[in-house]
């Protein structure tokens, strides 16, 4: 299943919908426009690390944005992920 999971088919069709959601940086600062260049420069050493169960990615950043007047003064809870992980979540969902 790992195997499955880090294919470059696999991650290309993750990358492309991470590319396509248009979100803002992760995180770790990194831009969805320099996540497929650091994937590129990095993947070994990313796979590697994977593999030998030793990857550790930046934690989720938990962010509070307040609710319009209307909501009575509630909060929407976020977690902010590294780009790097936003894409493994893509890939792990991908058939």
């Amino acid at each position: 299943m790992l195997e499955q999971l880090l294919s470059r088919e696999n991650l290309l069709v993750a990358l492309k919908r991470v590319e396509a959601n248009k979100g803002s940086h992760g995180v770790d600062g990194m831009s969805v426009k320099t996540l497929r260049e650091h994937i590129q420069q990095n993947w070994q050493s990313i796979r590697h690390a994977i593999e030998e169960g030793s990857y550790q990615p930046s934690p989720v950043r938990r962010v509070e944005i307040p609710k319009p007047f209307y909501y009575l003064l509630g909060f929407d809870r976020f977690g902010l992920q590294p780009s790097t992980k936003r894409t493994f979540f893509e890939s792990s969902s991908n058939d």
